[in-house]
């Protein structure tokens, strides 16, 4: 009886590994994903295709993109992708450029720093840990 019992519960944990392990992307339903394909490279099939972003439909979670027919389809994220500057809604970009910050407001020095390049908040880091000046947010 407890050899059935072990056999049964082997059985049982390989089943669960098997399952558990494999990654979420091949049993999700990649119908979108197939369907942005199709809309994208339909253009040689006579479907319709992607013609640009409508900026003046942004939200901050959401991009309205113009098809070739006249129709429009939105796309929604979880996160951020806009933030409003001066009444309009503007890309939200965290690439890191370079530039300079003063060490403090009563010092002329500056020092190198990477800087955020578009974001409703500033961050700047310094390009050398050993500097008087490390982070700066506002």
């Amino acid at each position: 009886m407890l050899k059935k019992i072990k056999r049964a519960l082997a059985v049982f944990l390989a089943i669960a590994v098997f399952f558990f392990d494999i990654p979420l992307d091949a049993v999700a339903d990649t119908s979108i994903y197939d369907t942005a394909q199709s809309i994208t490279n339909a253009d040689e099939d006579g479907e319709v295709f992607i013609v640009g972003e409508d900026i003046t439909k942004r939200g901050e979670n959401e991009k309205h993109f113009r098809m070739s027919d006249g129709s429009y389809i939105m796309a929604h994220y979880n996160t951020a992708v806009h933030y409003q500057k001066n009444g309009a809604w503007v890309s939200i970009d965290n690439t890191l450029k370079e530039g300079k910050e003063a060490i403090d407001d009563d010092s002329e020095q500056s020092v190198n720093v990477y800087e955020n390049t578009n974001n409703v908040f500033d961050v700047k880091f310094a390009k050398k840990s050993n500097s008087n000046f490390l982070l700066k947010m506002k």
